[in-house]
């Protein structure tokens, strides 16, 4: 059935749809905005975010947006001392070694607390302080 046939029948002409090797190249998508917030852990358990690995720090965990890097730091409320973040029950290394089961303890709680709709937002990095 050519054009004309559907238009004396009063039918919509129906147009291709372009492939993908016509539409390639013509569009762009600016994703400079799109980072990841880690949350650092240093040698006297003090923790941090940071959109940047920082010398001295190790990466425990690496979260998709900064809501969910103030979740985890707010979470455990025994995390808070004063104006600085710190690991629970955290001996630091001039004691005792590295305090892997208290950081440990730490990964955990905040895993188990936010639940499995938020633990799509934010993923455990490999690091020192893992067994």
């Amino acid at each position: 059935m050519t054009s004309k046939e559907q238009l004396s029948l009063e039918l919509p002409i129906v147009e291709t749809a372009q492939s993908y090797k016509d539409m390639k190249g013509l569009y762009s998508v600016d994703i400079s905005h799109i980072y990841r917030f880690y949350i650092l852990l240093n040698w006297y358990g003090v923790l941090e975010k940071s959109k940047v690995i920082k010398a001295g720090s190790d990466a425990i965990f690496e979260c998709d947006n900064e809501m969910i890097a103030d979740e985890i730091l707010n979470c455990i409320p025994s995390c808070k001392k004063r104006k600085v973040y710190r690991v629970p029950n955290f001996n630091p290394i001039y004691f005792s070694g590295i305090d892997k089961p208290s950081v440990n303890r730490w990964k955990f709680s905040v895993e188990r607390k936010l639940g499995y709709e938020k633990s799509i937002y934010f993923r455990s990095v490999a690091s020192r302080w893992d067994y």
